[in-house]
This record gives C-alpha cells, structure tokens and sequence, in this order.
C-alpha cells in the first residue's frame, strides 16, 4: 500500500501537467510582418534573407491608391507599384489596395459594383504579370460615418468575389472607428487590421503625432470588444510635416532631413528647418518660408506602441506589421531587437 501512494505522489505532478492544455502552449501564434508601401518594389536577395533570418514570412505589399480623377468624374488607379525584382518565393504577400475617403463620397451608389470588379481585376492582373500569387487581398480605407453606407456595400462586394476563389480579404480599423463602431460602421470581412498609429493630432508640437501613449490610451478600452479578429500594425517610418503660417499643409514621407539639407533650399531654424525659397522635392511643392518639422517613430517608440497594444488584445492567431519596410532596416536595427517588438505578441 504504501508503495502505492508513494508512486502515485511521483505520478501526480505528470498528471496534473498532462490535464492542463495550456502546459505547453503558452504562446500565441503570431506572423511577423511589414507593410512595402513604396512605389517600386525592391527587395535585394540579401535584404531577403535578413527578413527570413529575423524569422519574417509575410508582406503587405501596397499594389496602387485609387482617387478621384476630375476628368473622368469617376476613380481611377495610381501609383502603381512596380517591380525592380521579382517577388520571391520565400515571402507570402498581401497585395493592398489603398481607396480614398473621396472617392466613397463621390462616387454614386449604383457604381460600387463596377468599382469592386475593377479593383479585382487591376490586382489579380498585375500580381499575374508579376509571378505573385496571394490568398489575402486588403482594403485600406479611412471611411467616415458619412461614407460608411457605400464603403461597407464595397467591401460585401469585394469579400464575396474573393470567397468565390477560395481567398480572404481583410480591411484596416483606425482606433477612431474601433472606438465609434456603432456609428462608423463594422465591414464584413473575415479580417481587421488595426493600425496603431497617426492618433495624435498633427499641428500639435507638444506631442508626436505619429504615436504617443497619452492619446493611445484614449481607445485601447474599446479594441478586444471589436467584433473582428484583430491583426496589428505598428509604427516604424518617420515623416516631415510641411507646415505654413504656422499650419500644417503637407506631410512627406520618405525623406529625412539630411536630403532636405542637402538640397541647399533649406537652413535650421528654432521650428525644424526653413525654406529660403520655393523648390520641388519628391514631388511636394515646398514654397519660400515654408517650415518642414520632422517626426520619427524609431525601434524603441515602435516598442512601446506594441508593450501598450500587447495588454489590450484578444488571445488569437494574428499578423503583427511594422509599418514600414525600409532597405537600410538592418543597418540601423539589429535583428534581435526588431524580434523582441514581435515577441511580445506571443
């Protein structure tokens, strides 16, 4: 008898193990991810590899915007991406379509229908011509409460051409439509993305508008009663705001100051940097006294949006997506701290 018990006070801990599922899966499954939201696809076999190393699989790869075009009087694609190197084989992609607020408020109800074919099409065309093939299509949109009517028809639209091909199509939630759901509307997709970002407002000097934790903290109450599974994504790009007679006008993404400096139109003020004369850089119109002020959301801000958001969400599969893919990543970062901002999602 006693040898008994004493075996089964050895066997009680392995039991006891055995009967709780979460003993050996604590962690949640995540897809680490970046958003490409260039115009010119260039990812170098050495940039690809880096990815994969740091244990990246998955590109949201931006395909084109669609605005309204005046001439036309209806929408129209543009900047198309294009592609300096074939996609490769070792990256799953996420061909994303970006529709302008505008264009939801112009175009007339009964066109929604022929604006879903052709954004289909468009993608399904150039992901052919390109050898990409993809299983998730996205819409990225900020629709308002006004919008929300022929927005939510689009994306109905849309999600049931793509189950008809066995694919998914996920949408991106600002946190202003998480926390005002009821009036902004919720689409019927099989996805979220929610972009945990740009919440501050721009004109405000005090704070960065791309994140800060005072503004965040506004809407994180909201997000695990959103009736979507959540995919995240996080700020990792820097910008310059283009602000005149004290309001901002512009913001440019992509160029930093040194190549604002070096254009020689440009000299440092208290502000940020003044322009000494009218100029064209990437684009953008820079007029003479025209105050360009910069903001960056580098590793460690990108870590602290992810520890906030982390607390805040459902326990599901998820893409988690820094925001965004640049060739100098791994130059600037080493690998394991970018892994450390997509662990804590596990």
């Amino acid at each position: 008898m006693r040898s008994f018990f004493r075996n089964a006070c050895y066997l009680l801990p392995v039991i006891c193990c055995l009967s709780i599922p979460s003993c050996d899966n604590k962690q949640n499954k995540i897809h680490s991810s970046f958003y490409y939201w260039k115009t010119n696809y260039h990812v170098s076999t050495a940039l690809a590899s880096q990815l994969n190393e740091a244990g990246i699989r998955k590109i949201y790869l931006r395909f084109f915007d669609v605005i309204w075009d005046d001439e036309t009087q209806g929408p129209a694609p543009v900047a198309l991406v294009g592609f300096a190197n074939s996609p490769s084989d070792s990256f799953e992609y996420v061909p994303v379509a970006f529709v302008t607020n505008e264009v939801l408020e112009l175009i007339p109800v009964e066109k929604i229908n022929s604006l879903s074919e052709n954004i289909l099409l468009q993608i399904k065309r150039h992901a052919g011509n390109n050898g990409m093939s993809y299983t998730e299509l996205q819409l990225d949109c900020d629709w308002t409460e006004g919008t929300k009517g022929k927005y939510l028809a689009l994306v109905e639209q849309v999600k049931t051409a793509l189950h008809a091909e066995n694919k998914t199509l996920s949408v991106t939630i600002r946190l202003h439509q998480v926390k005002y759901a009821s009036r902004t509307g919720v689409p019927d997709c099989d996805r979220g993305m929610l972009m945990f970002y740009n919440m501050g407002e721009i004109g405000d000097k005090e704070k960065n508008s791309i994140f800060n934790e005072e503004d965040a903290s506004k809407y994180t109450a909201f997000i695990k009663d959103y009736p979507l599974p959540l995919d995240v994504a996080l700020p990792f790009f820097s910008w310059t705001i283009q602000e005149r007679n004290g309001k901002p006008v512009d913001l440019i993404s992509g160029t930093g100051e040194e190549e604002m400096l070096a254009t020689g139109f440009v000299y440092t003020s208290p502000a940020g940097l003044k322009a000494k004369k009218g100029f064209f850089i990437n684009g953008h119109y820079i007029r003479e006294n025209d105050v360009l002020r910069f903001e960056n959301a580098d590793l460690y801000l990108c870590k602290s949006a992810g520890e906030l958001l982390s607390k805040n969400l459902n326990p599901v599969e998820r893409s988690v997506v820094l925001f965004d893919l640049d060739k100098g990543i791994f130059h600037e970062n080493r690998k394991e701290d970018i892994q450390e901002v997509f662990d804590l999602f596990r």
